[in-house]
């Protein structure tokens, strides 16, 4: 079993369960996302610091429409990734951070049953908080209740894109703002949808993992 994986395995099934605010969440230092170099879609806010950063691992969920699968949301839990990156040197962090998804997507399961260590936060889609059409991402502080919606700003291809979602930049419509006001997906790893033909009303939930970092 390599180190890395052993790392991954202690922050999160050894590590105590806590139930945390997401302010107690553990910085990451001078971790950040690495951007592809091919693209200025994504980039990192110059008025903005990193409030936290997590390894997401759910699915991505979509239904049959016209014979083809459409998203429909996804469901994830998140676990803070903060002290692991710091609490090392023998890797920069950045690099490190990047490795995660791949890791929790093989050795993670969702959903988990019981008390899940070092889990941060939970990911699902909601209804519009304006009253409008459409679904849009929600992160929720499972140990206070407290939320925050986002609506996707920007979007580009993972460098992986016939396996792995895209790379996002989200933007903080409703909910509580301490938790970030700009959030980025990036790394993903699997979740694209099957690209057979489906039939009306046939669903799927394809895994996937990725980082969500939550600037302020």
């Amino acid at each position: 079993m390599s180190t890395m994986r052993i790392f991954l395995i202690t922050i999160l099934f050894v590590v105590t369960a806590t139930a945390r605010w997401v302010k107690d969440l553990c910085p990451a230092g001078d971790a950040a996302p690495i951007f592809p170099a091919n693209q200025t879609v994504l980039g990192l806010p110059t008025n903005k610091t990193l409030n936290f950063v997590t390894v997401g691992r759910g699915v991505q969920d979509y239904t049959c429409s016209r014979r083809t699968f459409v998203s429909n949301g996804t469901r994830a839990n998140l676990y803070d990734v903060g002290c692991f990156l710091t609490g090392q040197s023998l890797i920069p962090t950045s690099q490190l951070a990047a490795s995660l998804p791949a890791l929790a997507l093989e050795n993670i399961r969702f959903p988990q049953i019981g008390a899940i260590p070092q889990l941060a936060l939970e990911h699902q889609f909601v209804p519009n908080p304006a009253g409008g059409a459409g679904t849009f991402p929600q992160f929720l502080d499972p140990g206070t209740g407290f939320f925050v919606v986002l609506s996707v700003n920007a979007s580009f291809p993972a460098p992986q894109s016939a396996t792995a979602v895209p790379w996002l930049e989200l933007a903080a419509i409703d909910g509580d703002f301490d938790f970030g006001t700009t959030a980025f997906r990036t790394d993903t790893v699997g979740g694209v949808a099957p690209p057979s033909r489906c039939q009306r009303g046939q669903t799927v939930s394809v895994p996937y993992a990725a980082l969500y970092w939550f600037y302020i």
